[in-house]
């Protein structure tokens, strides 16, 4: 980002010109902000960030996609309940049928259902992962890396939505 995150933007914030030409950070990164706290937080190096969806909204979970050198693996990970719209989807808990998505992707989904909160944000997350092929990029890029999915709290309730 622009600012950057040093200790004089930490204690005296100020607006910024917030365009980044990164096409993967998808999102409001907060001047890189976001971007900087992953990295530090992770102690992962930016190459190893390989996509980051920091977009959010009710049924709209941020998102990002790793590459873990030392255990040789892919990792999405679903963040979890943090956000005022994160809530609203948490508390959006009417039963909502699979049988529609169960004909979409070849399953009987009669008579099953899904917390509405969390299948719209599985529903968001994997037409983003298909819009920008990140996810499929990464694997092919990565042949001999495995695949693991991790979501905490609303993040876990959607990825276990999208696992159908």
């Amino acid at each position: 980002g622009c600012c950057g995150l040093t200790a004089d933007t930490i204690l005296h914030p100020r607006c910024c010109c917030c365009y980044s030409e990164n096409d993967d950070i998808v999102g409001d990164n907060i001047c890189g902000w976001k971007e900087a706290t992953v990295l530090k937080s992770l102690g992962i190096e930016e190459s190893d960030m390989l996509y980051a969806n920091f977009s959010n909204d009710v049924g709209v979970n941020p998102y990002l996609i790793l590459r873990d050198t030392k255990w040789k693996t892919i990792v999405l990970t679903i963040r979890g309940t943090m956000s005022f719209e994160d809530m609203i989807s948490d508390v959006c808990i009417s039963p909502e049928s699979l049988e529609e998505i169960g004909e979409e992707f070849g399953f009987d989904g009669t008579g099953e259902y899904c917390h509405s909160g969390m299948l719209a944000g599985a529903k968001w997350i994997f037409d983003d992962l298909k819009k920008h092929n990140r996810l499929d990029e990464a694997m092919e890029a990565n042949p001999d890396f495995g695949l693991r999915i991790i979501g905490h709290s609303l993040g876990a309730g959607v990825l276990l939505a999208a696992s159908f």
